[in-house]
């Protein structure tokens, strides 16, 4: 069965992050996203430090030019045509008007007028949220300010037929592939997929919930979602008003209101019992929200990052396997954790993303998929230059990162820590005999009976699993090519995928030393350092752990709630360094062990022999065929090897032939000889092998690509679709057959 966007089934309620993890005080439950009189939604995107130990925050994504500037009201003079303006003129005329007055009535009626612009303002931006569902309706995705002219309209610009059929085949999206390619190289009205023009032209509105229905119904739909205009919340009318958090308040309620002011030390452990209860309530409130993280950066504490320019929209499940998916939205408007930044994304990073994490997954190596591209082709962003806005829409197991760890270690938010590590073991990683408690204190039986309720251990078990699973994926980093530019602590994600693609790059001739990301001036990044940077970040997830690890070996169980918090700092700064003296070199040993055994194992994979054993493969034979790479284009030259093992001339000719092929620059006679000695040495390796030579090569054709997702094709489709609209190009980069016949 398909479901649009706003119907997608989620993962059961037990399972989810928001139910599981606790949110900004600001945003208690996703109802504050509606828009009441008494909501102040500038709090959604005004940048600052989220408090009270929390994981995320609600937010909807808005994808508008910042600094905001609104139309201005109706009874404006007509040559004011922005809200800003016209607050502008007021300010001034007040100033003339209030000359006369003393000091204290010029601030009294200054602090009135401050207040007036404020409510006109936070007024505007209620127009752009989920307006109030009435008894027995449901919400309307699209907001009234959503649907005005002004408001940037979308268009569906690169689709993947793969990651939907992979990931989410459930969800309804129409024709948009066909469309997005019958409609390349046009421009005009006709050619948006959804907003405020394609309502225009197609004279109706995408209905967003339901059935799949008609194709063209199900695309526009498809669009409003991908582009951030229709806001996935789930939200009765009976779960908005004083009672349920609805919109977004300055802390009315006073409990919440001495919660955010306690000390970071003392931060939230009566929030666990709100966490039981919400796993437990099937009909809580659902909507998007961004993460909150922090991170090293360069080596250096960064502090609260957080998701500035991400927001997830849903947590679903494929019907048939059951694997979990979040679904996100990257460059759609700005969130708590935006900075300085606007929260938008040019269209070139986000076809680059696209193209990338589609190119990884036919590869096979682990990473985040990419679903969609929606460029907004009215709304300028400025960068080095100024250039189109564009949202991608990309998927996930998790999107939590070593970063989330961090960010609540650094702040000594211990339950905070708690509460995503037994949410992160059980429920991602599915260890054995996690518990997920809840409740200040554990209650009466806890206290009883401590070891009982609170489960086994899971703080080193969890570190152990991210260091094994970034190994794994950094091993097919390091095989075939794959620099990814910026291995910060916020940018590694716990499952191990590769996420968070920004200045990457698939090695051209290989080089060692080579650094795809041109701020990264020290080469802290460079191909050659990959498994360094994620030895470093797994240890700053160790010492993140560290408390949680000594307790653990102390008490030989998990803690319970409230307990790391009752633990004076010396106690716990005690259980770490017993942590880190027991954990640090064995769980260092064990990364270093499975990096370098899925690194050979890999090059044996591109080789099409059997490995001798990780130190034999490497010193005997993948160093040495490094050594012959130097300088030499690397996809080539292995999709070019996939002939030897059927080759009827000696090591020498083809050799010869082999770097020939490889190489831009004329081949000198030693490094046909090196070559010629280094497949003498394969081909022994090939003979011990017992399989027959066609079956080996054809094995070697299908682990090494005929095509490489080089920088300058991402360029030229990038290039091509901001300036001729060309779809086309960008379907036949993201279709070609990454390990074709030759």
């Amino acid at each position: 069965m398909k479901y649009r966007p706003l119907s997608l089934p989620r993962v059961p309620v037990a399972q989810q992050l928001t139910a599981n993890l606790l949110a900004d005080p600001v945003t208690p439950t996703a109802a504050a996203l509606t828009a009441t009189p008494e909501g102040y939604p500038s709090l959604l995107r005004r940048a600052r430090f989220v408090q009270g130990g929390a994981h995320f925050a609600y937010v909807s994504p808005l994808p508008l030019l910042f600094p905001y500037e609104f139309p201005a009201p109706e009874d404006s003079a007509q040559e004011t045509k922005m809200l800003g303006e016209h607050q502008k003129r007021e300010m001034e005329a007040e100033a003339q008007r209030d000359a006369h007055l003393d000091d204290q009535q010029r601030e009294e009626r200054a602090t009135a007028n401050a207040v007036r612009r404020m409510d006109q303002i936070e007024g505007t931006l209620r127009g752009y949220e989920v307006q109030v569902p009435r008894t027995g309706e449901r919400v309307d995705p699209v907001p009234p300010r959503r649907r005005e002219s002004a408001y940037p309209s979308a268009r569906v610009v690169a689709f993947s037929p793969e990651c939907h059929a992979q990931c989410v085949p459930h969800l309804a999206v129409g024709d948009v592939h066909a469309w997005l390619l019958a409609t390349s190289g046009r421009a005009g009205p006709s050619t948006y997929s959804s907003g405020p023009i394609a309502d225009a032209a197609a004279g109706l509105r995408a209905s967003q919930f339901g059935e799949a229905g008609d194709a063209a119904d199900a695309r526009r739909a498809f669009s409003d979602w991908a582009a951030g205009r229709a806001v996935p919340l789930h939200v009765a009318a009976d779960q908005v008003g004083a009672q349920s958090g609805a919109g977004v308040q300055f802390f009315a309620d006073a409990d919440a209101n001495a919660g955010w002011k306690r000390p970071a030390s003392e931060n939230r452990p009566r929030f666990a019992d709100e966490v039981a209860a919400r796993r437990a309530d099937a009909q809580r409130p659902y909507g998007p929200y961004a993460l909150r993280y922090g991170g090293h950066q360069f080596g250096e504490w960064a502090g609260q990052l957080g998701d500035g320019r991400a927001v997830t929209l849903v947590e679903t499940q494929h019907p048939t396997t059951g694997a979990r998916w979040e679904v996100q939205l990257k460059g759609a408007g700005r969130t708590p954790f935006s900075r300085f930044g606007d929260g938008l994304a040019t269209l070139k990073s986000s076809l680059r993303e696209f193209l990338a994490s589609e190119y990884m997954a036919a590869l096979g190596i682990p990473t985040s998929r990419s679903l969609a591209v929606t460029s907004l082709p009215d709304l300028p962003v400025a960068r080095e230059t100024l250039t189109r806005a564009a949202i991608a829409m990309r998927l996930a197991p998790s999107w939590l990162r070593i970063g989330n760890f961090q960010i609540h270690s650094a702040k000594d938010e211990w339950e905070s820590v708690r509460l995503l590590g037994e949410y992160v073991a059980r429920d991602l990683f599915g260890l054995d005999g996690v518990v997920k408690t809840g409740g200040s204190g554990g209650g009466a039986a806890a206290a009883a009976a401590p070891e009982a309720a609170a489960g086994a251990p899971w703080g080193e078990r969890v570190v152990r699993e991210v260091a094994a699973r970034n190994a794994r994926t950094c091993a097919l980093w390091q095989a075939y090519g794959f620099m990814h530019g910026v291995l910060n602590t916020d940018n590694i994600a716990l499952l191990g995928d590769t996420i968070d693609y920004g200045p990457y790059g698939f090695m051209d001739e290989f080089d060692e030393a080579q650094i795809c990301n041109h701020s990264d001036y020290a080469g802290r990044y460079s191909y050659r350092l990959q498994p360094t940077m994620i030895l470093y970040a797994v240890d700053q997830l160790l010492e993140a752990l560290a408390p949680v690890i000594g307790f653990e070996r102390v008490h030989e169980r998990a803690p319970l709630p409230g307990e790391l918090l009752a633990a004076d700092a010396k106690t716990r700064a005690m259980w770490a360094d017993e942590a880190m003296e027991a954990c640090a070199a064995p769980i260092r040993a064990a990364l270093k062990d499975t990096l370098l055994a899925e690194w050979a194992a890999a090059w044996c994979a591109r080789l099409g022999v059997a490995s001798k054993g990780m130190h034999t493969d490497k010193t005997e034979l993948i160093d040495p065929l490094t050594d012959v790479l130097a300088g030499v284009d690397m996809t080539r030259a292995l999709r070019y090897l996939c002939a030897f093992p059927e080759a009827a001339d000696g090591a020498a000719a083809f050799a010869a032939r082999w770097l020939a092929h490889a190489s831009a620059r004329p081949v000198r006679d030693a490094q046909v000889a090196a070559a010629a000695a280094w497949l003498e040495r394969y081909a022994q390796w090939l003979r011990d092998t017992p399989r027959a030579a066609p079956e080996i090569a054809a094995a070697m054709r299908e682990k090494n690509p005929a095509f490489t997702l080089r920088n300058w094709i991402t360029d030229e489709a990038a290039d091509r679709l901001e300036h001729a609209d060309d779809t086309a190009f960008v379907e036949r980069v993201r279709a070609v057959p990454v390990c074709a016949a030759l």
